[in-house]
């Protein structure tokens, strides 16, 4: 299979519902990613037999952060001063 189509691909099966994803590299600190993959795998579990993707997990965790994000700004001016 072309690149083109393996990417093509990719992206259909990561589109779901109404919900279109777009593909995102950051650079995390490493100590922290090992966080978030032992806190998603305990929470797959905790889940199961309901599937959660690690897309989902992360998403949520974004979409809580940003619904908080007047306890983000006092964290990160805290981390700053």
């Amino acid at each position: 299979m072309p690149r083109e189509d393996r990417i093509a691909d990719v992206a259909r099966r990561k589109s779901t519902g109404l919900r279109t994803r777009d593909r995102r590299s950051f650079y995390l600190d490493s100590d922290l990613t090992d966080q978030l993959d032992k806190q998603y795998k305990a929470l797959e579990h905790e889940l199961y037999p309901r599937e959660l993707t690690k897309s989902e997990f992360l998403e949520a965790l974004f979409e809580y952060s940003l619904d908080h994000i007047e306890d983000i700004k006092a964290r990160v001016s805290d981390a700053t001063t």
